[in-house]
């Protein structure tokens, strides 16, 4: 993943760019959603409000946008296996609200 080369606000992922504004406001949905800083949704801290939200968004990067692992790893500076464990233990429930709540963001599929 890098940014685009174009306009340099875009994130070029294996699957098409993504806007780095897509990104601000779907993690800013899930703060207000879970009432959880963007700030903290960033951060490497292990907690598990934290963590879930998280987990909630890369669900939402990996079905709706379609990116792959390695990218929402490299947006969330993670390794590419704790995306695909935290897609596998995600909370269904808090899945749902965010997507239904950043349903604007996506692109007819």
């Amino acid at each position: 993943m890098t940014i685009c080369k174009h306009c340099g606000r875009c994130v070029d992922t294996t699957n098409g760019l993504i806007g780095n504004d897509d990104l601000d406001e779907l993690v800013s949905i899930a703060g207000r959603l879970f009432y959880v800083a963007p700030d903290n949704i960033l951060s490497p801290s292990r907690k598990r409000a934290y963590v879930a939200v998280r987990q909630a968004i890369w669900v939402v990067m990996r079905t709706r946008w379609r990116m792959t692992l390695q990218d929402i790893a490299d947006v969330f500076d993670r390794d590419h296996t704790t995306i695909l464990h935290g897609i596998r233990v995600a909370d269904p429930i808090m899945v749902d609200q965010l997507d239904d709540a950043a349903q604007h963001l996506y692109a007819p599929l």
